[in-house]
């Protein structure tokens, strides 16, 4: 009689390996399995995924999903469809999402979009939901691009391709075009250009930021005009000369702007950011001179009658310091 072989085994795992694991991707428990994760770290043959289409319609994903929906107090999609609607029969519409999935005739709706003003702008640009989708949608492209030897950068639909010469630039454009117009797409008329970084003022802006080459020859990274001027028209709305706000109350209001603003400009070149603190102290400066019957802006003798430290004790965020705290604990972090 023929015996069978016996299973490989496979290794065992300490339980703070196994922990280390899912720490490290960030994985969601009852979704992703530990085999899957090791796969992800070790490959695959081929390196695809061959089905993922069941991990997506598991009932615990499905249920994950929904209750992160639900504890997000999320608001309705293009369907029209409530949070608390989609709450008195929850479990039928799970099943009823897992059966179309299963079939294949799930058919999602197109994603909402609205016209919204452009700032400085009598245009309007669209706004739609998910990047998400954009991602899915141009994953292809990303492994056209390296599969072709180009480093490229893309967050949802917008991409910055790195090239070592003119040449070499025409080319990527060349199959960006190509791409786009085989999946149904057209590159942005006006944002589309390829730029010379080894040129003295050279620039491109990408995700709210602006890359210049200085006159020196060094490369800066500074927050784009656009988005400055968003800054500063929300910060005017705050500290309009003529309001009778206590000082502490303004304080509070640009507070709940300038951390999280910082947060994703802290990046920026210092000098960007002394510039925005030392505007914003000269608004407040000017209030407190209206407040006394002075007029003009805050400077000058004002600088002596209300100092930094003034503003720092009403505790109005300020960016410079975040950005040496910042950096601190980064220097710190890798001296450890």
């Amino acid at each position: 009689m023929n015996r069978e072989e016996p299973s490989a085994r496979v290794p065992e795992r300490d339980k703070q390996a196994a922990e280390d694991l899912w720490q490290r991707h960030k994985a969601e428990r009852g979704v992703w399995t530990e085999p899957m994760l090791v796969a992800l770290e070790r490959g695959l043959k081929g390196n695809k995924w061959f089905s993922l289409i069941d991990k997506v319609r598991a009932d615990r994903t499905l249920e994950l999903a929904w209750e992160k929906m639900r504890k997000n107090a999320g608001s309705c999609g293009v369907d029209g469809i409530t949070i608390g609607r989609f709450e008195q029969d929850s479990q039928n519409r799970l099943l009823a999402v897992k059966e179309h999935l299963s079939k294949g005739t799930y058919q999602p709706k197109p994603v909402k979009r609205v016209w919204i003003d452009k700032p400085g702008s009598a245009q309007k640009r669209p706004l739609g939901i998910s990047p998400l989708l954009a991602n899915i949608y141009l994953d292809p492209l990303d492994w056209l691009m390296a599969g072709l030897g180009f480093e490229m950068v893309r967050y949802a639909d917008d991409m910055v391709v790195l090239c070592r010469s003119q040449e070499e630039a025409e080319a990527a454009l060349e199959k960006l075009r190509e791409w786009m117009a085989g999946a149904g797409l057209t590159l942005h008329p006006d944002k589309t250009r390829t730029v010379d970084m080894n040129l003295a003022d050279s620039h491109f802006d990408f995700l709210g930021y602006r890359f210049q080459r200085s006159r020196r020859g060094r490369l800066m990274r500074l927050v784009r005009p656009k988005s400055l001027r968003k800054l500063r028209e929300s910060i005017k709305l705050v500290t309009r000369r003529a309001n009778g706000r206590s000082m502490k109350t303004i304080v509070a209001d640009l507070n709940r702007t300038l951390p999280g603003w910082y947060g994703y400009f802290k990046h920026a070149k210092a000098s960007v950011l002394i510039g925005i603190d030392g505007w914003i102290r000269m608004r407040l400066r000017s209030i407190l001179r209206k407040r006394r019957g002075l007029k003009g802006r805050g400077r000058g003798i004002d600088h002596q009658r209300w100092p930094n430290r003034y503003f720092t004790k009403l505790g109005l965020f300020c960016l410079l310091d975040a950005r040496a705290t910042t950096y601190a604990s980064l220097h710190n972090g890798a001296n450890h």
